[in-house]
């Protein structure tokens, strides 16, 4: 806190761990419906694991498509239906 004549107090509130990450220039950004937000937020928001829209993009997939389509397993339960 940093004290001003005695009248004006300023105090700094520092940014979280999660803000500071993700204000970074290494961060992607994606703008769907003119609004403007870093894949981490957008995963949080669709609620969907980061590392798999991240794989879909690298396989040429939209941020749209890779945001929504849901999410396929890969096994099998006992009436060898894909869970």
């Amino acid at each position: 806190m940093l004290v001003l004549n005695k009248r004006i107090k300023l105090i700094y509130v520092n940014a979280t761990d999660n803000e500071q990450a993700r204000n970074t220039s290494t961060n992607k950004i994606f703008t769907i419906n003119n609004e403007s937000k870093s894949l981490i937020e957008w995963c949080e928001i669709y609620n969907i694991n980061y590392r798999t829209v991240q794989n879909r993009l690298a396989r040429g997939w939209d941020i749209n498509r890779a945001l929504t389509e849901p999410v396929q397993s890969k096994f099998k339960n006992k009436e060898n239906k894909v869970v």
